[in-house]
């Protein structure tokens, strides 16, 4: 956490640092939110990001959170996270 003046302004989590595609991280987010941090083709234009294959990358990594909530909620045994995955997972995998 990074405190100034006893308060908390931010906190950093560094469980899955690592240096790779920015894709990953926006896919991420876009999963859980679509559209919500506007459109990845834009984004990557106005930063200078690669912005090949970025539909496929998408989906790539969209498919990988899916599977990651997939386990998050066979671990838990999370009745809410497995009923949200029953009504939105083919829609985010086609």
């Amino acid at each position: 956490m990074l405190v100034n003046r006893g308060k908390v302004t931010a906190v950093i989590d560094w469980a899955q640092m690592g240096y790779g595609d920015w894709m990953s991280d926006f896919a991420r987010l876009d999963f859980w939110h679509p559209e919500r941090h506007g459109n990845a083709m834009i984004f990557a234009l106005r930063y200078g990001l690669d912005n090949d294959r970025i539909a496929q990358r998408k989906a790539l990594y969209w498919a990988t959170n899916a599977l990651w909530t997939v386990e998050f909620a066979d671990k838990t045994n999370n009745a809410g996270v497995s009923a949200w995955l029953k009504e939105n997972l083919h829609k985010k995998l086609l």
